[in-house]
């Protein structure tokens, strides 16, 4: 009786999580684009470069305010080569003898935390703007929803990314943290 009980129990939380949580992780998935910056190293001065060239792309207002995420996508898609063009307005001003190019697509991206934000691992729609080789430390935001237009103004030297007058955002699944 108790083992019948048991796979019984196993079999319903089996069809829960087959019928209900792909579902809710594709809304994060779907509803998520991503902003990365990636250094051409991890050298000091590359890392010092980096954010600079997010405080261009930034004060470029390269990317609006979209309502929702097919405007978002419009958006990034548009302002993808002017985000480029900022940055390597700022490389050329610095010296540097590499460029900056951009990738947009869907990568995928293991879970991540940054002080009060935390993505589930997955496939992402994201802004990849590389440095040079690309093969240094990233930067990363959350393009939409527009969480990362006041970084500029983060504590780098602390490591935060996000201003004091951040929102608590944390997208998880709780059923998933149990089994993994």
């Amino acid at each position: 009786m108790q083992t019948a009980l048991c796979l019984g129990l196993c079999l319903l939380v089996g069809v829960f999580c087959d019928l209900f949580l792909p579902m809710s992780e594709g809304k994060v998935y779907d509803s998520v684009i991503r902003l990365h910056v990636l250094a051409n190293s991890s050298s000091e001065e590359d890392q010092r470069i980096k954010y600079g060239v997010r405080d261009a792309i930034l004060a470029a207002d390269c990317f609006k305010g979209a309502k929702d995420i097919n405007a978002a996508k419009e958006d990034v898609e548009k302002a993808a080569k002017r985000a480029v063009d900022a940055a390597n307005a700022y490389l050329e001003k610095e010296g540097t003898d590499y460029r900056a190019t951009y990738l947009w697509g869907v990568e995928n991206y293991p879970t991540r935390v940054y002080e009060e934000i935390k993505l589930p691992s997955g496939d992402y729609l994201s802004l990849r703007i590389v440095l040079g080789e690309g093969e240094g430390e990233n930067w990363w935001c959350v393009l939409f929803p527009p969480l990362c237009l006041g970084a500029a103004e983060a504590d780098v030297k602390n490591g935060k990314v996000f201003d004091a007058k951040s929102k608590k955002y944390i997208f998880r699944f709780k059923i998933l943290e149990w089994f993994s």
